[in-house]
């Protein structure tokens, strides 16, 4: 099957056997997007000679590492609340996982951009639109500190 004959439901398997398989939770892949988001943060301020732990920084790390295991809190919150309706809980826990994922990716970029990562030509459109405004609030705010 050829990625233009996939639909809806195709990549809702793929996405629910993969974070709900024996690979990866939906916390530990959240973390990990965490971490590569820390590494590249860190990595341009030590590259514009920019100290590294500052307020905005620890809150930042700690917001998202608190958003990473909502995922879980949510699921043991609906187990105590509710009785075990596996697929409603499953549908809100990979609503909200994919919804913090993608704001993480958004910040990952826009760090990646700020470290002097290359976006290629075909990425511009999608870069102008959602990466950019990231990159100018980041690269403002980084520059008040």
């Amino acid at each position: 099957m050829s990625p233009l004959e996939w639909n809806l439901i195709d990549i809702y398997n793929f996405v629910h056997s993969w974070i709900h398989g024996a690979y990866v939770s939906d916390s530990i892949m959240l973390l990990s997007l965490t971490i590569v988001d820390t590494v590249l943060g860190v990595g341009w301020r030590i590259r514009k000679g920019r100290p590294v732990w500052s307020n905005r920084f620890k809150s930042g790390l700690l917001f998202n590492v608190t958003l990473s295991f909502l995922p879980q809190l949510v699921g043991v919150a609906f187990n105590v609340i509710h009785e075990s309706n596996t697929n409603l809980l499953l549908f809100v826990i990979e609503c909200l996982t994919i919804f913090i994922a993608v704001s993480q990716l958004q910040s990952i970029l826009a760090n990646a951009v700020l470290f002097g990562i290359k976006i290629p030509k075909w990425f511009k459109p999608f870069y102008d639109a959602i990466i950019l405004p990231e990159v100018e609030k980041k690269d403002h705010k980084k520059k008040e500190e």
